[in-house]
Formats: C-alpha cells, sequence, structure tokens
C-alpha cells in the first residue's frame, strides 16, 4: 500500500544514511514487525450485544477476525471461571498493518482532543505500547454510534526488529507517528 511503498523507498534510505555507517559490514535496517490490538472486558459480558459489538468493532479496525482469549484457570477473587471469555487479541501484520498504522496515524491520531504526541516513555526498547480508552477515534467506528457508545478500550502495540530506542523513535516519527519528549 501507499505506507509501504513510503517505508520502502524513504523511511530505509534514511535509516541506512542515518544509523548504518559505511565500514561495518551488516546492515540491519529496522522494520515493522507487527501490529498487536488487544484488550479484556472489565466486566463479565452477561450480555452478548456487548460481546459481539466489542468483537465488531475490533473487526473493523483490523479487518480480520479478532481471537478470543479465556481464562487459563478460576480465580475467586476476580469472580473468573476457568474457560470463561475475559479479552481478545488481533496481530496485523504485511499489508493489513501498513493500512491500519497508516489510519491510526493520518486519521485516528488528528481526531484526538488535545492530543499532542505520545510520551517517548511509552516505547520500550523495540515496541511502542499505548492504551486507548475507546474505538470511537476512528470514524468508522464513530459513524456507528449506537452500537458502540459502551464500547471498551483496547491496547496497541506496534512492534518492530529495532535494536535500539533511538531507532525506534526514528522509525515512528518518519511514519508521522508522534512522540514527544
Amino acid at each position: 500500500m501507499i505506507l509501504e511503498l513510503y517505508y520502502n523507498s524513504i523511511i530505509r534510505q534514511h535509516f541506512l544514511e542515518k544509523f548504518i555507517s559505511s565500514t561495518s559490514k551488516s546492515a540491519h535496517v529496522g522494520n515493522f514487525l507487527r501490529v498487536l490490538l488487544s484488550g479484556s472486558f472489565q466486566r463479565k459480558p452477561k450480555y452478548l450485544l456487548y460481546l459481539y459489538s466489542n468483537l465488531y468493532g475490533i473487526e473493523l479496525l483490523s479487518q480480520q477476525r479478532p481471537l478470543l482469549t479465556k481464562a487459563k484457570k478460576s480465580i475467586a477473587g476476580f469472580s473468573l471461571k476457568q474457560n470463561s471469555i475475559n479479552g481478545f487479541k488481533s496481530t496485523l501484520r504485511k499489508d493489513y498493518m501498513y493500512l491500519f498504522l497508516y489510519r491510526y496515524s493520518h486519521i485516528a491520531l488528528p481526531r484526538l482532543k488535545d492530543f499532542i504526541g505520545h510520551s517517548h516513555s511509552l516505547i520500550s526498547g523495540a515496541s511502542l505500547n499505548v492504551g486507548h480508552s475507546s474505538l470511537l477515534m476512528f470514524p468508522e467506528i464513530d459513524m456507528q454510534y449506537d452500537l458502540f457508545k459502551d464500547s471498551i478500550g483496547f491496547n496497541l502495540s506496534i512492534q518492530t526488529s529495532c535494536k535500539t530506542k533511538h531507532q525506534t523513535l526514528f522509525l515512528l516519527r518518519h511514519l508521522q507517528i508522534p512522540v514527544i519528549f
């Protein structure tokens, strides 16, 4: 897609110029590995409409069906039963990943009120981990507000193959994902 072509033609060249010296034998260029969308239900989904509306929202964003996560064992303090559904996850790679990153950085983030940028402390090594409280930041979800007004938040993890935090910052900034210090 557009973002993948931009990465291959421009960002890779800038990365090579900045981080790879002419005397080094190995030229490891950092790239994007995967984007992971995940979330958990804070309360037990008693109503199937609540469960299905949130899963449908993630399916609209990722363009693939999310994987349901189940509890491995019972925990009485959390009133959690074994094999009960307690969350979801969806891993995006290749074309879906670049399409989602484009929509996230160019459409969804500018719609957030008073948003300046992600804190650089959210970057741990080679990944950016961000939590959002609502799915309504995306226009395809916002158009169907009645269905998603009780939607849950989601966690977003953008994972790269960079070796340092500085290289990860470089990739994210060239992708126009705002990161502030």
